[in-house]
């Protein structure tokens, strides 16, 4: 990392998720290399790189989805790379996956009952207060199916889902895939800065790089699996070589699920 880069990252906020040299993987495949990663309250921190450079992996381990085949991941002063995701989430690191993000059968209430389902009742109906408040959309879905919604209120329910728990950390899987424009400037423009402003640490996976990186603090280039340039977002966004980092990673393999 350039020296100005290192003088920078000394003003970063303390770490609410750190990963030091990930390795993760499918079967024989290594997907992910020696990544080491962070964010902060109030950050967010976004992940970019070519398609099949090992983003939604790195993001899948850090929820505890894929097992870390080496490498540290603290959450609170606590090593949890081997914790199962539910007890991650437990912890307070919520993930919002790229599809199936909202469970279609139920209601859009049920879906938020969902996200609260560790609460006790008092805290149950507080956290419902705070994100109809937040997505007043809400409350006139309460009864609809979520699989009846459109994809823009898809994602709302799944974002308001995941912050029903209040979560330290908000790991978001391609938010705006398969999304319209209209939906897309509300995710990446008003959604998820509202929770970096909320205190949560937002670690971000986006293939809209140049909107991502606009909203952004810190950004992680990833190609064949590895950090290929990090920095603050403003100085990543003024690079003239992004385009060549990023065809630099053609002929990776893309990445294979089991």
């Amino acid at each position: 990392m350039p020296t100005s880069e290192v003088a920078v990252a000394r003003d970063r906020p303390d770490p609410l998720v750190r990963a030091e040299s990930i390795v993760a993987g499918y079967g024989p495949s290594v997907v992910v290399k020696d990544v080491s990663i962070s964010a902060g309250a109030g950050e967010i921190v976004t992940v970019v790189g070519p398609n099949g450079s090992g983003k939604s992996t790195l993001l899948k381990t850090l929820a505890g989805l894929v097992a870390a085949r080496g490498g540290h991941i603290w959450h609170g002063g606590v090593d949890v790379a081997a914790l199962p995701a539910e007890a991650r989430a437990r912890r307070g690191i919520a993930y919002l996956p790229q599809e199936r993000e909202v469970f279609a059968s139920l209601t859009v209430r049920e879906n938020l009952l969902m996200g609260g389902y560790a609460l006790n009742r008092r805290a149950l109906k507080a956290a419902l207060e705070r994100v109809h408040a937040t997505y007043p959309v809400l409350g006139s879905l309460g009864r609809t199916p979520a699989g009846r919604l459109s994809g823009g209120e898809r994602k709302t329910v799944a974002m308001a889902r995941v912050m029903m728990s209040s979560p330290s950390v908000v790991l978001l899987d391609e938010p705006t895939a398969n999304l319209a424009p209209m939906p897309t400037a509300q995710l990446l423009e008003q959604d998820v800065p509202a929770l970096a402003a909320a205190g949560v640490a937002v670690v971000l996976v986006e293939q809209r790089a140049v909107q991502a990186i606009a909203i952004s603090d810190w950004v992680y280039v990833l190609v064949g699996g590895a950090v290929e340039l990090q920095g603050p977002a403003a100085d990543i966004a003024a690079r003239g070589d992004i385009g060549a980092v990023f065809l630099g990673a053609r002929g990776q393999p893309e990445e294979t699920t089991p």
